[in-house]
């Protein structure tokens, strides 16, 4: 699960690992073709835009992989892999 520090959310690799690997079967980088790749240690926020503007409110939570070959990044739901619960966030759905 995700745990709270100051403005960030840290996350538990351990927990991402185990949901990837639930998830992923051999995912292979889709430039490089390396299998290989390193879990970023904080949640990156996703935020929709709007004809070239900010749209402030909504954002989506997401575990970010990059490939350790290339560098490629894949972005996945926290919420759909059960690492984020907005009841523990401290914010409200709109």
């Amino acid at each position: 699960m995700v745990t709270k520090t100051a403005a960030r959310r840290k996350l538990d690799l351990k927990q991402v690992e185990k949901a990837l690997d639930e998830t992923l079967t051999n995912f292979v980088c889709p430039f490089s073709g390396h299998n290989t790749w390193t879990i970023a240690k904080e949640l990156v926020t996703v935020v929709p835009h709007k004809s070239h503007a900010l749209v402030m409110g909504n954002s989506y939570p997401a575990v970010m992989i990059a490939c350790t070959g290339c560098g490629y990044m894949a972005l996945f739901s926290a919420k759909i892999l059960g690492l984020y619960d907005e009841e523990d966030s401290g914010e409200e759905d709109e």
